[in-house]
């Protein structure tokens, strides 16, 4: 990074936080400092790594391109890691949605597209401003369907995330286009809502093994010193979940019965640095995939397999479909890293067979499958112990700056809990199987959710939703303080609750444990929708402390005042 871009990137940042202290300065907000450094430090952190991970290509909308719809892609790119450079074609079949003149595709300028070919023959075509537009003499007919070929070469080059990487001095490379980053590598239509059958085709050098989605289907000697390996996807994928890596892995196999009685290949393939490794640590995913099984539904993507590729990306794993992709530094052999493995198997389920509309509704990809790996563990006899304490800042859905966040994660993990206390656990549990039979191989979004929990569970979620998906407000935050008095041959206790968090006052059912000198305890139920509250129990004996949410069930800060009996 060169000065000049330190210099803008300071820029902005001041000109974003002088806008956000006008807003804070119109109303009392602004006068509760711990809230207002709560989210001045949320906004920034989101900020930052906006520019880190160049968000904004999230928003590169491109509104003809919801005029076709992709049916299937067969993409064949042939790697040359020493000169860091693919040569790459891709072939679509498309069907027309609505009439139009022009078809266009996503592609980043730094690549070359040497020529375009629509049913055989050459077309016309602009590439521009990352964009690939072929244009047709007469408007093309509504359900049409037509055949497009690509040719295209050049070097790569990272952004956001990833996009497609190099490991320098190796033959070894990567692709992770999550969010809207494939187009950095191939031509596509980068948009998570358009789902499409897929052949692919790697070609490498002699000794490298190509990775990719699907059931591999032929590894053949394209030329001398090339190998080709081809892989089938037959159900539907997202541009961002397809992928392709290379290495000199060695690969080693298991298998899975599934609920379904089909035998289900588990493949693997890493380095032999990290065999040993590999081989503790994955054990434990026949475990994981029987658990998921039996609370989601039949693994999605029967007729393929499910499989974990060692990449060398530092920062954690990718669910690529069938295929996860995991960072070589989290292969241990200390079987450290269970939760991250539940994470991304559950995106196969969340993620890769139900999969968001937009990017808007990222928490129904991530906060599903942090609250699966949560469910993992309690499904090996441990307790769920979500954090209340950490910083959430905006809403979970279209969330600000930021997609891969604490917001969306852990936040969209605590819902899901929250969702699960309020209906109970064979509502919740049916409702998700529900949610998931009705969206597989598709597209969903949270009005579909909400829409299913409230026929199954026959209750009114809007209050739910709406304080805890679509508000900006972080979390109830609440001040308790008690006290007890005797009356004849009984006790009273009062406690004063108060929600101090500007702006919304949450609806909740609070439970609240009195912990009595005779030893006893008591539970009450607290339904709190105000600011200010003031309950009297009638109680048999002095109480010695008092308990919010003595299970942690509840997304909340406590601060307990001193009482006075």
């Amino acid at each position: 990074m060169n000065f000049t871009s330190i210099k803008k990137i300071a820029f902005l940042c001041g000109i974003n936080l002088l806008i956000f202290f006008l807003i804070l300065s119109t109303d009392d907000y602004f006068s509760n400092l711990p809230f207002v450094v709560r989210d001045i430090i949320g906004f920034g952190n989101n900020r930052i790594q906006e520019k880190i991970f160049l968000r904004s290509y999230e928003n590169n909308f491109e509104p003809t391109q919801t005029l076709f719809d992709v049916h299937k892609v067969n993409l064949r790119i042939q790697v040359f890691p020493e000169s860091k450079f693919i040569i790459g074609r891709v072939h679509f079949k498309i069907r027309v949605l609505k009439s139009s003149d022009r078809i266009v595709f996503n592609l980043l300028d730094n690549l070359t597209v040497e020529n375009v070919f629509t049913e055989g023959k050459e077309s016309i075509f602009f590439h521009l401003d990352n964009k690939i537009e072929i244009l047709f003499e007469e408007k093309l007919s509504q359900r049409e369907i037509l055949e497009i070929e690509i040719n295209y070469r050049g070097e790569p080059r990272d952004i956001g995330l990833a996009g497609f990487d190099f490991v320098e001095g190796t033959q070894r490379f990567y692709s992770l286009s999550q969010p809207n980053f494939a187009q950095s590598w191939w031509p596509c239509k980068d948009d998570p809502s358009d789902k499409f059958l897929a052949d692919i085709e790697i070609i490498v050098p002699n000794k490298t093994v190509g990775v990719s989605n699907g059931k591999l289907v032929d590894i053949v000697q394209f030329a001398p010193n090339w190998l080709s390996y081809k892989y089938e996807v037959s159900y539907p994928i997202s541009s961002y979940s397809l992928s392709v890596s290379g290495a000199d892995y060695k690969e080693f196999e298991n298998s899975f019965i599934s609920i379904s009685g089909k035998n289900i290949p588990l493949r693997y393939f890493v380095s032999e640095s990290k065999l040993n490794n590999a081989k503790k640590d994955f054990e434990v995913i026949p475990q994981m995939m029987t658990a998921f099984e039996n609370l989601f539904g039949e693994y999605p993507f029967q007729n393929e397999h499910y499989g974990i590729v060692e990449f060398d990306w530092k920062f954690g794993a990718m669910e690529h479909q069938t295929m996860t992709s995991i960072g070589s530094n989290f292969i241990t052999g200390l079987k450290l890293y269970d939760r991250l493995l539940a994470h991304e198997l559950a995106h196969e389920w969340f993620g890769n067979s139900v999969t968001p509309f937009n990017w808007k509704e990222i928490w129904l990809n991530e906060g599903f499958a942090t609250y699966a790996s949560y469910i993992y563990l309690e499904q090996t006899g441990k307790k769920i112990n979500l954090n209340s304490r950490q910083l959430f800042y905006g809403p979970v859905y279209d969330p600000n700056g930021f997609l891969f966040g604490n917001t969306v994660y852990e936040k969209g993990a605590w819902i899901l809990h929250m969702l699960r206390r309020k209906v109970g656990d064979e509502n919740f549990f049916k409702s998700l199987r529900k949610y998931y039979e009705a969206n597989k191989y598709s597209n969903s979004s949270t009005t579909s959710l909400k829409d299913i929990f409230e026929s199954t569970c026959r209750v009114d979620l809007t209050k739910f939703f709406n304080q805890w998906i679509y508000s900006s407000v972080e979390k109830p935050f609440y001040t308790v303080s008690y006290s007890t008095s005797k009356r004849n041959n009984d006790y009273i206790c009062t406690i004063n609750i108060e929600q101090t968090q500007p702006r919304l006052i949450f609806e909740n059912d609070i439970e609240i444990r009195l912990i009595l000198e005779n030893k006893m305890n008591l539970k009450h139920i607290l339904v709190n929708n105000t600011k200010k509250q003031i309950v009297s129990l009638i109680i048999d004996s002095p109480v010695m402390d008092l308990v919010v949410d003595p299970e942690n069930d509840l997304l909340k800060e406590v601060i307990y005042r001193k009482f006075s009996d």
